[in-house]
């Protein structure tokens, strides 16, 4: 299995739309630069081990209701601008409403398996905490302390990242 990197780009928008919706479940999917085909599959956590580096977070629907219309849409309009831009969707992340479900629900398993259709090295990202993230890091940068830390589940391993200051922030969703 190969290992997961997020950029700090993509991983802020992520941060951002839970804590702009933190009474709402959100997802979104996660794109990568399209790769060359790996002849030879090098062992996890090794030297030259294969990680996928999710480039961008494309935010999709804040809410348990999830309609097979606008999903398909919103997948035909960004697989069309990944095509024009040298990206493949390579992720789906979800943050469910209640915040220590880390379970994915039947659209998120069914979203991850159509982007493995297309990509072979697909992550499903179970995000938890994102509403709180932003809380904590409001909190801590008001006490003068340096970077929060976040944690993310994904799947059996959690990646602990340093989350931004505010001031630091970009306003991606005004």
């Amino acid at each position: 299995m190969p290992g997961v990197k997020l950029t700090t780009q993509a991983y802020c928008k992520m941060v951002l739309h839970g804590a702009k919706y933190p009474h709402c479940a959100v997802n979104g999917l996660l794109v990568a630069e399209k790769q060359k085909p790996r002849k030879e599959h090098l062992p996890l956590g090794g030297p030259g081990a294969h990680h996928t580096l999710f480039v961008d977070c494309i935010p999709l629907f804040h809410g348990t209701l999830a309609l097979a219309p606008m999903l398909e849409v919103a997948l035909t309009l960004i697989d069309s601008w990944c095509k024009d831009n040298s990206y493949v969707i390579a992720g789906y992340y979800q943050a469910n409403e209640r915040v220590k479900d880390a379970s994915p629900n039947q659209v998120a398993e069914k979203v991850a398996s159509r982007i493995a259709e297309g990509f072979s090295d697909t992550a499903l990202i179970m995000a938890t905490h994102l509403a709180q993230m932003g809380r904590v890091r409001r909190q801590s940068a008001s006490r003068g302390q340096g970077a929060a830390t976040a944690q993310m589940a994904t799947g059996e391993a959690q990646a602990t990242v340093p989350s931004l200051r505010p001031e630091t922030a970009p306003d991606l969703f005004s």
